[in-house]
Formats: structure tokens, sequence, C-alpha cells
């Protein structure tokens, strides 16, 4: 994949780890706010291939490898949380931005950003979220279900990372077919599935430490090392656009329904024929979505979703 889609790649210092970030200058020749792109699970910043382009027509862009991920260290002595992403995220802000910002994030990105937004809200200017993730939390549940709940999931963390079993899954899964089918899975425009996008998933499971990586991040969200969307958006201030397929495999999108009663002021699209990956399998029609919204709130004007 050409670098030209990622504008300039870059490596940041943080807490002693190396995080690899990209900046994009605008195009455009207005003071619009910057945006800060943030992938999901097991992805990068590559995974934005299409939209950074797109959205520097109107805006400086910036996107993040999150410790842990893509081009960043992969250190296998920490823990890996939802808070520790949004410090990362706090201190690259402070660092390189110093002014709000429109926060996006995909999936696992999502929570992240939607975090750092109800904790610190200087940072945002407006949040976007596409797919966000979330995570049963029995504590929401009467007794009985919440144990059932807390059962299966410490099963699955027991079960796919068996000593025995989980170093052979990890090599099959990160070889081209089976991950090509595993991202195909999570897709419904199966076409955006292609030797570059594979590619740009491989690579950093090759690196010294993805495995272990990847097991741990993979008990982050299962163990809900994150505080619950419940909990956040009532405490998010800046305007809100959710962006959910409707065919999503992955994070079912009547988990939209639930973001929009928890902070009514959510604007909500629907995406029918799309999977997990909006920004991606339909990523010029779904940028001029966020970059018309990031537009109309800049200009205090109201947005309406057609």
């Amino acid at each position: 994949m050409s670098a030209s889609y990622f504008g300039n790649l870059k490596d940041w210092s943080w807490r002693g780890y190396s995080i690899r970030y990209s900046y994009t200058p605008t195009l455009g020749v207005t003071a619009a706010a910057p945006a800060l792109l943030v992938h999901g699970f097991g992805a990068s910043l590559g995974h934005w291939r299409s939209n950074i382009p797109l959205l520097s027509h109107s805006r400086s862009v910036y996107a993040i490898d999150l410790l842990g991920c893509g081009g960043s260290s992969k250190p296998t002595n920490i823990e890996y949380t939802v808070n520790l992403w949004v410090e990362q995220l706090y201190d690259f802000w402070r660092e390189h931005i110093q002014q709000p910002m429109i926060l996006s994030g995909h999936s696992l990105g999502g929570l992240v950003v939607l975090t750092a937004a109800a904790r610190h809200p200087e940072m945002a200017k407006g949040l976007n979220l596409i797919s966000c993730a979330d995570g049963p939390h029995p504590e929401e549940y009467p007794p009985p279900i919440a144990c059932a709940i807390q059962w299966l999931t410490e099963g699955i963390v027991g079960l796919v990372g068996c000593p025995c079993t989980y170093p052979c899954l990890f090599d099959r899964l990160r070889q081209e077919k089976p991950l090509r089918k595993a991202i195909r899975n999570t897709y419904k425009i199966e076409e955006r599935v292609d030797d570059e996008l594979v590619k740009k998933i491989q690579q950093p499971a090759n690196e010294d430490g993805a495995r272990e990586v990847l097991l741990e991040l993979l008990r982050a969200i299962l163990t809900r090392r994150f505080e619950s969307p419940r909990l956040l958006l009532p405490k998010v201030r800046v305007p809100i656009l959710i962006v959910w397929g409707k065919e999503d495999p992955a994070v079912p999108s009547f988990f939209a329904d639930k973001f929009v009663r928890w902070n009514p002021a959510c604007q909500l699209v629907k995406l029918p024929g799309i999977g997990h990956c909006a920004h991606d399998e339909l990523p010029q029609w779904v940028t001029a979505l966020i970059s018309e919204w990031a537009t109309s709130l800049e200009m205090g004007q109201t947005f309406t979703v057609v």
C-alpha cells in the first residue's frame, strides 16, 4: 500500500514505547478542526486507507496505532486496557494537536474515543463512532444472568488462550487464506477485502510479541477492562454521529439503538447491506457523511441525516 494513503508516517516516543501515527495536512483553506482516527481490534491506521485522503479535503487528519497494534510497540509485560489507550490519545493530543478535534473511532477505537471524550472534554469538537465496541456487563443484569455471562466470558478466554492450542491457532490465523476468510466474515461488501487490506492486517501479526499481545487484547474486551458506554454516553456534551452497518455480524446494530437511548442527542445512521467496517466498505459515502456533519457543527448549523 502506498504511503500516500496516510500522509506523513511518523513515530512518536510515549513512555519509552514507539507509537506509529500519520499526519495529513488539509488540502483546503479553512481553519476546520483536525480529525483523529482510531482503528479497531486487530487493525491499524491502515484501515483508514480510503478515508484519510478524502477527509483531508476539508481538514487535517491524524491517524494513530494504539499501543500493541499496527506499527506501534507490542510490549508483552503490561495489562492492556481502554484506560491505557485513552492516556495514550490524551498525551498525543496535548503534544501534537492542542485544540478541540473531531474524534473518530471504529469498533474498539470507538470505545477508546468515547471514553476519551467523556473524560477529557477539552479534546473533542465532535465524536464519531463507527460500530462502536461494547461488551457484556454482568453488573447490569440479575444475579443468575450475571453469573452465566461471567462464566461464559471466562470460558471463552480460557478456551481461546489455552497454552496447548493458542500458539497453533494464532499461527494458522495469520496465514493469508485463513486471515482473508476471517476478515470477510466481518464484511458484507467482500470485494473490499483485497490483497492490500489482508497484507496490512497480516504484517503486524508477524512481529515479535504479536501473538501474546493479541490474546491480551482479547482479554481486555472479554473481561471488560473498560467503562460501559451506558455510563459514558450521558457524560459527552459534544455532538455525536453514530454510523453502523445494519448487517454487522461482530457488533449487532441493536447496540446502536441502545446508544441513542443512553444519549438521545446522538444522530444515528444505519447502513443496509453493510457489515462491521462501514468506513472501509463504503468509504466515499461514509467519509462524505462525516465531513458534512463535522462542517455543520463547526458552522453552528443543524445537521439532518437524509
